[in-house]
């Protein structure tokens, strides 16, 4: 097996240059055939992934935050590679979800003997606007949180910008009114937040969609009702174990198709990144990507 690694060196707030010295370390001591490319601009994740993919590696590993796993797992799908290149990670990022969600290690050692083992699995990825996403989608309350973050936090990581992020927005908000079509179901109303989601957790490690899981051909979509803010402040500290679903403003739905209309403007980040206003379309891509896992 040869390993192609591809690090983001600024991610985890640049954290990650010092990582990649000890992960380095690693990698020789237990003898991978590999080499190395930093990014060094949005978007050079997805062309390195696509130049390790022509040098004939067979796993690329991507080394940074979700969206450094983001672009090389677009670089891999735009070539039409998911059944054949393995994805590899290693957390050095702000909110690490998807490695929760895949129980990937965020140890070092034990991340690199992840990858030395090689143990597959085949997971499913949402497409929207012709891009994909590999995690959650966050509708309404989450997207303006997710222009705060990206615009105006930059001291902060993880969870701590999450959160900081909702106190900055939850008072000025307003929850819009929406439609939605979970394949054929059709709801209507005023909605804080609509989550769509492949993986489990969002925002540096809150468990937004408790049931969902990464390979079983369907999003778990989390839908919540407008409700005062001062019951947001306190159901929040409850979504890190998954118990605010049993909130009753709450409500858990499953799909494979999710379309959103709104008269309002209604920002959408997916796995973290802006991807604009409703009215929007999602999709599962069943089977699509083979991950490395413990």
């Amino acid at each position: 097996m040869r390993y192609f690694f591809i690090v983001n060196p600024i991610a985890g707030r640049g954290e990650c240059k010092e990582k990649w010295r000890l992960i380095k370390e690693e990698v020789e001591q237990v003898g991978l055939d590999y080499e190395v490319a930093f990014t060094r601009a949005p978007g050079d994740g997805v062309f390195l992934a696509k130049e390790g993919i022509e040098k004939g590696f067979d796993i690329l590993v991507a080394v940074g935050g979700d969206g450094t796993i983001n672009e090389v797992i677009k670089g891999i799908i735009q070539e039409d590679m998911g059944h054949k290149i393995y994805l590899g990670i290693i957390a050095a990022g702000t909110g690490n979800d998807l490695v929760r969600t895949l129980n990937i290690p965020q140890n070092i050692s034990a991340a690199v003997e992840v990858l030395q083992k090689a143990n597959v699995q085949i997971i499913d990825m949402g497409r929207v606007n012709g891009d994909y996403f590999i995690n959650v989608v966050g509708v309404g309350f989450d997207g303006a949180i997710a222009y705060e973050v990206n615009h105006n936090v930059k001291w902060l990581k993880g969870t701590a910008a999450y959160l900081y992020g909702v106190l900055k927005v939850l008072f000025q908000y307003k929850s819009p009114q929406m439609r939605i079509q979970i394949d054929d179901l059709i709801l209507e109303g005023k909605y804080i937040l609509v989550a769509i989601a492949n993986g489990k957790y969002y925002g540096g490690g809150m468990m937004i969609a408790p049931g969902a899981e990464i390979d079983d051909g369907q999003f778990e979509i989390v839908v919540v009702e407008d409700v005062d803010k001062l019951e947001v402040l306190k159901v929040l500290p409850t979504i890190f174990k998954g118990n605010h679903i049993k909130h009753p403003a709450v409500r858990v739905y499953h799909g494979k198709k999710v379309y959103l209309h709104s008269p309002e403007k209604v920002l959408i980040q997916a796995d973290g990144e802006l991807k604009g206003t409703l009215p929007m379309g999602f999709e599962l891509k069943s089977q699509a990507l083979s991950v490395l896992i413990p």
